[in-house]
């Protein structure tokens, strides 16, 4: 495998067929580490994507050649899932693959370090729709999240620059690149969204409520007004969610989220 440092054509191409190439995009435009390797820079076939903002493994692409799968899992095994991977991020990684025969290879290969099986559902939301809508705000505000906001001395920040960090790197980067919402009462942070894998065309949301707070639509209120901002700036929002996380595929649905697909993952311990 090869890491990718000039995106041909025909590896924009092999990317683009999968349903989360927004991930990659935002890779490729430096918004959100990491490494992307094909094992072909003339005649890319197979690609591997190494998210960590999430901290994911993309498997896909097609080969007649039997042997490049297993060659590809190998080179995952041996030159991305090593020591100082584990000591950045964590000890378990998602993976994601786009074919039957990527995952009997992954669980041939992996056999004795899968945690669990489990199923994600993406969804977008349609811009062209042009929905904004009018919500009361009566028990809160809903809030830029902006430079003062994260200076701020609101209970719950903590756990917001933490998710900003994890997926930008730092606060500078975020605010330089980003953008996102927050509900706030008094001095206390409720509920908030955020730009995640942006890219010129796209970006995902990241969302979250503080416990406490949670089942009383403020989710809702926060994910409404940053959709409204993606429709100004013609920026195709992305949500990820567990299939069975019924709030968040409750809330997406709310706010208008169409469903893409449902795609299988592995969790492997290494």
């Amino acid at each position: 495998m090869y890491k990718v440092i000039n995106y041909t054509k025909d590896v924009k191409a092999l990317l683009n067929s999968n349903k989360k190439s927004f991930v990659f995009e935002s890779i490729i435009n430096g918004h959100t580490y990491g490494q992307i390797y094909v094992n072909s820079l003339d005649n890319p076939e197979l690609y591997v994507v190494m998210d960590g903002g999430n901290f994911v493994l993309y498997i896909g692409g097609e080969t007649a050649d039997a042997n490049l799968y297993k060659e590809c899992i190998k080179f995952i095994e041996e030159h991305i899932l090593t020591d100082e991977l584990r000591e950045r991020f964590d000890d378990h990684i998602l993976i994601s693959y786009s074919s039957d025969t990527i995952k009997n290879e992954v669980k041939n290969v992996f056999k004795e370090s899968i945690v669990h099986e489990s199923v994600k559902s993406l969804y977008r939301y349609d811009i062209t729709q042009n929905t904004q809508r009018t919500l009361e705000y009566d028990f809160c505000d809903i809030k830029t999240i902006d430079q003062e906001i994260l200076d701020s001395n609101l209970e719950n920040l903590s756990e917001l620059k933490n998710e900003i960090n994890g997926m930008w790197g730092n606060t500078k980067s975020f605010i330089k690149h980003g953008f996102g919402y927050c509900a706030v009462r008094e001095n206390k942070l409720l509920s908030w969204c955020t730009a995640e894998f942006i890219s010129n065309k796209s970006c995902g949301i990241g969302i979250e409520t503080v416990e406490d707070e949670q089942g009383k639509g403020i989710a809702t209120m926060v994910a409404s007004k940053f959709v409204d901002k993606c429709t100004e700036i013609d920026l195709m929002p992305y949500w990820d969610s567990w299939l069975k996380n019924y709030p968040s595929v409750k809330i997406a649905q709310k706010v208008g989220f169409d469903l893409i697909e449902d795609y299988e993952v592995i969790v492997v311990k290494f």
